[in-house]
């Protein structure tokens, strides 16, 4: 429980920080509990108490809004970072299948061209 003297100085420190129906920058409930070592709610009760509602910190709801939309494109991002990494994969199996193709068709064509020296050899052509 609050003491006279606790509401007494976060009441003062209200009065420095809460203007026109919301604090002034950077100021919030929690950064006023924080400055002062009390507890949160403690804040709270006073400002609904005398001041209103805690109302809008322009530089928080600007970093709210542009945190959200960070994290929405970093989603979208990693969602697209995963679907490149299963093409590259695919696309890196496929180019091994090819070079294993690759690999056994030039050992026919030296096979074969072994064989045509052979034929030229034995049958004078």
């Amino acid at each position: 429980t609050s003491t006279v003297e606790d509401r007494r100085l976060i009441n003062m420190k209200l009065a420095e920080v809460y203007a026109d129906g919301g604090y002034v920058t950077p100021w919030t409930d929690q950064r006023v509990a924080d400055d002062l070592g009390v507890p949160r709610a403690w804040v709270a009760e006073i400002r609904e108490g005398f001041y209103g509602p805690e109302g809008s910190n322009p530089l928080f709801d600007k970093y709210l809004t542009e945190s959200a939309d960070i994290a929405l494109h970093l989603a979208q991002l990693a969602e697209e970072r995963k679907v490149a990494g299963e093409m590259v994969k695919r696309a890196t199996e496929a180019a091994a299948k090819v070079r294993t193709r690759c690999d056994e068709l030039e050992a026919k064509v030296r096979d074969v061209q072994a064989l045509g020296k052979r034929v030229e050899r034995e049958l004078g052509r």
